[in-house]
């Protein structure tokens, strides 16, 4: 189902593999605005959205206000064994909304789960996992909300952030290589009731500006 709210209006609805066979075909061939609903099952794809408005979610489970209901699990996932990040956004107008999905870099190939490098992007109920790189990197002048999501066992930084403005709330961040949150001087960040555990270096790495609100950090080195 779609999520209650969203960065963007809602122009069109497909679902995939009904209407297109994969995400990336829906993609292509879909107007600004659409949302894309995607039944479980595994897909091997690589997505990029360009100076367009998308909402990406699962038809699995119902999302509301507060995230996915507590019994359900994940089962739409996005995946693949080829080098290169899973989604990335990158345009002035680019827009996209991702809820209730499984990102996944199941063999850590090099890459990122989310590579933000303009535009918008804001994350629901997802889960960002075993990525190479980050679970969400982001660059540029770049606006970004993460909620309830949980995105663990990357290789380098569960969020890093070079550029632009980084909202974090109720999301579980854990098991990264290096910090499970790398902010770096030009980014502006708000940081609420997170949890950040068990990361190889700094729960939060903090060099820009950044606010820091009942937040968890345990068993980080």
């Amino acid at each position: 189902m779609l999520p209650s709210t969203s960065i963007l209006s809602i122009l069109a609805v497909v679902t995939v593999p009904d209407q297109y066979t994969t995400v990336s075909s829906a993609l292509s061939n879909t107007p600004s605005g659409t949302a894309i609903l995607v039944k479980p099952g595994v897909y091997h794809e690589h997505l990029r959205v360009c100076d367009r408005r998308v909402i990406l979610s699962t038809c699995s489970v119902s999302l509301n206000s507060s995230g996915l209901k507590p019994d359900s699990e994940l089962k739409t996932v996005i995946t693949d064994h080829a080098i290169g990040d899973l989604v990335v956004v990158d345009g002035e107008q680019a827009k996209l909304h991702m809820a209730g999905v499984c990102l996944s870099h199941r063999s850590h190939v090099s890459g990122n789960c989310v590579s933000v490098r303009r535009g918008s992007f804001q994350a629901d109920s997802c889960v960002l996992t075993s990525a190479k790189g980050d679970g969400v990197y982001i660059v540029g002048d770049s606006k970004v909300a993460l909620r309830r999501n949980t995105i663990s066992d990357c290789g380098a930084h569960g969020v890093y952030a070079w550029k632009g403005s980084v909202d974090m709330r109720d999301n579980v961040i854990r098991g990264s290589q290096y910090h499970g949150v790398f902010l770096f001087s030009g980014c502006d960040a708000v940081l609420v009731s997170n949890t950040v555990a068990a990361n190889q270096r700094a729960g939060v790495f903090v060099g820009g500006t950044c606010q820091l609100r009942r937040n968890t950090f345990t068993d980080n080195l």
